[in-house]
């Protein structure tokens, strides 16, 4: 029985062929695998690390085994990044700080201006708060710079000639104002004792009379459009010194008055109105415009 036994099978010992060194001559690195390169640029216009050539097997030290002193500090970030949140951090606080009718939002200024600048056309506008709160104060009387908010105080002497209109204009508060200083006007004339029409009639004819027409006659007598028409609404404007805070842009500052300034400054009395109707209502505008416009300009 123990001759009829099989002996167990030798096998060779496995022995695995040594890896050459990559960086001893004679030897060629091992094909790295395929792999899409970043892009060239990130999202914040930084340059990306460009990618590592196809030939190139190096490794990357562990951080172990560099020197202390090469070790980055604990919780320190990368000094562009440093630099970067800094800086923006500092922007947004200086442009929080700044009002916005005193600077254009960067964001709408050109890289350059296509048009080189004359000097001699060069026209220059208030950018004094006091001046802005004296020339309230004497449209409105005692306490009249603060009537308004300090935006809406330079919105509403603000044209949209000045800046292309950057800074916001008032328009629309001059809409709204015009229609208060009209309706004042009516209801002025509507009120108002009209003088007794002289009869005509050969037969002594008396037409009806009813006390709510009486004002018909000198509604009909006087064009509100001839009362507020832009030379004298502007030359009241000049009188309140509102031409001196108005900012807008003329086409030819050496000739302003072909450059519309009547215009301009009766927006900006309209838009005063205007304004006061939306932040202090409908009768404490209506009163300013009786008694600061239509009274000077002898309507009432």
């Amino acid at each position: 029985m123990s001759q009829n036994r099989l002996a167990p099978i030798q096998t060779p010992e496995f022995r695995q062929p040594p890896i050459p060194h990559p960086h001893q001559p004679g030897t060629t690195c091992p094909k790295p695998p395929k792999r899409v390169p970043p892009p060239s640029t990130t999202h914040n216009g930084h340059k990306s690390a460009p990618p590592l050539p196809p030939g190139d097997c190096r490794t990357p030290i562990p951080l172990h085994r560099l020197h202390p002193s090469l070790l980055p500090a604990a919780g320190a970030a990368p000094a562009q990044a440093q630099k970067l949140f800094s800086t923006s951090v500092a922007r947004a606080e200086e442009l929080s700080e700044r009002p916005r009718w005193s600077y254009t939002p960067e964001k709408k200024n050109a890289a350059f201006h296509p048009r080189v600048k004359n000097p001699q056309m060069a026209f220059s506008v208030n950018e004094d708060p006091a001046l802005l709160d004296a020339v309230y104060t004497k449209f409105l009387g005692v306490g009249g710079e603060n009537a308004l908010t300090d935006e809406v105080k330079w919105l509403a002497v603000t044209h949209k000639s000045f800046d292309q209109g950057r800074r916001g204009f008032n328009d629309k508060l001059a809409f709204l104002g015009k229609r208060i200083l009209v309706l004042q006007g009516t209801t002025v004339l509507l009120t108002s004792q009209a003088p007794p029409p002289a009869s005509t009639d050969t037969y002594n004819r008396e037409p009806f009379n009813h006390p709510s027409l009486e004002g018909l006659a000198k509604v009909q007598a006087v064009d509100l459009g001839d009362v507020l028409s832009k030379q004298r609404v502007g030359q009241l404007a000049r009188s309140y010194s509102i031409d001196q805070v108005t900012r807008w842009k003329p086409r030819n500052p050496l000739r302003l008055g072909a450059s519309g300034v009547d215009v301009v400054l009766t927006t900006s009395v309209y838009a005063i109105i205007g304004a006061l109707a939306l932040q202090k209502g409908g009768e404490f505008a209506g009163q300013v415009a009786r008694e600061k416009v239509l009274k000077p300009l002898g309507l009432l």
